[in-house]
């Protein structure tokens, strides 16, 4: 999990990973997109599992960041947000895969 905080999904083809953030707050979890050669969706979500906020973000940007604090962070290949319907302030629930 560790190394998933710090590399997302840089040099990775897109799938879907989450991450924690050290504490629930704007600036720890921004994030960055550089070696990330493929458009991505992000979708920030706080302690309790309900979305803050999610965008589409293009390689190679600096100092991502939600529009409200965040505990965690889902990347995912772009389309993400459309297919699964996203909006502020619902419930994300997810599988934990290994």
């Amino acid at each position: 999990m560790y190394k998933n905080s710090i590399f997302g999904l840089m040099f990775k083809k897109p799938k879907t990973i989450i991450m924690t953030s050290i504490k629930e707050s704007v600036f720890f979890s921004s994030i960055h997109t550089f070696f990330v050669f493929e458009p991505i969706d992000v979708v920030w979500l706080n302690s309790e599992h309900e979305v803050v906020d999610f965008k589409t973000v293009k390689p190679f940007c600096l100092n991502v960041k939600p529009k409200k604090p965040a505990k965690y962070i889902v990347e995912s290949k772009e389309g993400f947000i459309i297919k699964n319907k996203i909006k502020i302030g619902e419930k994300f629930e997810y599988k934990n895969r290994v």
